[in-house]
């Protein structure tokens, strides 16, 4: 990404036939109206979610990782046998196949023997990688390889523009003109919640791995259209967009964009750990133009693409310069229900606020992600 800141049935016997003059429903019965029910779901109307688009730039096919970690980092056996199993995973086939994204290898194990570099300003960073890369760490092979370079906890990275690692991001990537990707990984215990310290570091390695496959020059994958609310969320690339985890031989990695899902209405997050219906609010694919010190109402209707019981929805971020009041109502919908957002603008407002709507069962480790975005001429 660019800078990511800121997942028993019972057993029982079937019950004997009603006599037939009880008004009592047999299996048979019983079946033919579980068929009913679901023949009679009808999906509200909404928009689709957008494709993630390509920006004329090509992915890494076949890319070859180079795994790079710091004297005495506590994970290192972890990162590198992570790095081994991403290649032949069902995860990779999942998240990265309908890109052109293929099995990826590994080139390099590099445990450098001395403690890791501070850096203050991310451009020091890619001076750092361009000084190593054909010493300490192996010349790229192709424009394919990708440097993984693992930075321990209470690291010294921060930039002026995103702020400090493991607290305003735990992650990015970047590349070196077209000839190699890299990315920076943070090792940040309790930054996400139910996660395991080394399952903090799986994550966003996994979380800037996908992106660095499918845009690792900038140029791939990512939405990037200023009228797109999409290109609001985060980086707007294929990881940033999403939420949730996949479990696979032991190893933890993010869910990621699939437009081939997105354009099937089904959950465009993928892999997906067991189906479910899917479910959001169905807001404009467009930006909403509305004038500094006003307040104006959206309406929205929230849809199913299958039978389900009322979700909760709320309002979980806003992306902005200036602070917006905003409210959203009612709390719990369901398909076909409608739902209203208001929003006052200040008058000093200027510019785009991106609100991020969230749908999701009460107690369920995933969401479905709504975003919403205001533009202040």
């Amino acid at each position: 990404m660019r800078p990511l800141v800121l997942i028993a049935l019972a057993a029982c016997s079937s019950p004997p036939s009603a006599p037939a003059n009880d008004g009592g429903v047999d299996a048979q019965d019983e079946a033919s109206l579980d068929a009913s029910s679901e023949a009679a779901f009808v999906e509200a109307p909404h928009p689709l979610p957008p494709p993630i688009p390509t920006n004329g730039g090509g992915v890494l096919a076949n890319a070859q990782i180079v795994v790079v970690t710091f004297a005495n980092y506590t994970y290192a056996d972890d990162v590198e046998a992570m790095a081994d199993w991403v290649g032949t995973s069902n995860w990779l086939a999942a998240v990265g196949g309908e890109y052109g994204v293929g099995q990826t290898s590994v080139l390099a194990k590099v445990r450098i023997p001395t403690s890791a570099p501070a850096f203050t300003k991310t451009s020091d960073f890619s001076q750092w990688m361009i000084s190593n890369v054909g010493s300490a760490l192996p010349s790229p092979p192709s424009a394919s390889t990708f440097y993984a370079v693992i930075f321990p906890e209470g690291e010294t990275f921060t930039d002026p523009d995103i702020g400090v690692m493991c607290s305003a991001f735990t992650g990015y990537h970047d590349a070196i003109a077209s000839e190699y990707a890299f990315a920076a990984i943070g090792t940040c215990p309790n930054d996400q919640p139910n996660l395991t310290d080394l399952q903090q570091v799986e994550r966003v390695f996994s979380h800037e791995l996908i992106e660095a496959l499918t845009d690792p020059f900038g140029t791939g994958y990512a939405a990037r259209d200023p009228n797109d609310p999409w290109s609001s969320v985060f980086g707007g690339e294929v990881a940033d967009v999403c939420n949730g985890y996949f479990d696979e031989d032991g190893f933890l990695a993010v869910r990621s964009w699939s437009n081939a899902a997105a354009a099937q209405d089904r959950d465009p997050c993928e892999p997906l750990e067991t189906a479910s219906a899917y479910f959001s609010l169905g807001v404009p694919r467009t930006v909403q133009h509305q004038s500094a010190g006003t307040t104006a109402t959206y309406t929205f209707t929230a849809y199913a693409n299958a039978p389900t019981s009322d979700w909760t929805i709320s309002i979980a971020e806003i992306l902005s310069t200036y602070v917006p009041t905003v409210t959203l109502a009612p709390k719990t919908v369901g398909n076909g229900d409608t739902a209203t957002l208001e929003v006052t603008l200040p008058a000093n407002a200027s510019g785009a606020a991106t609100i991020l709507v969230h749908s999701m069962h009460a107690g369920d480790a995933t969401y479905a992600l709504a975003p919403i975005e205001i533009v202040a001429p």
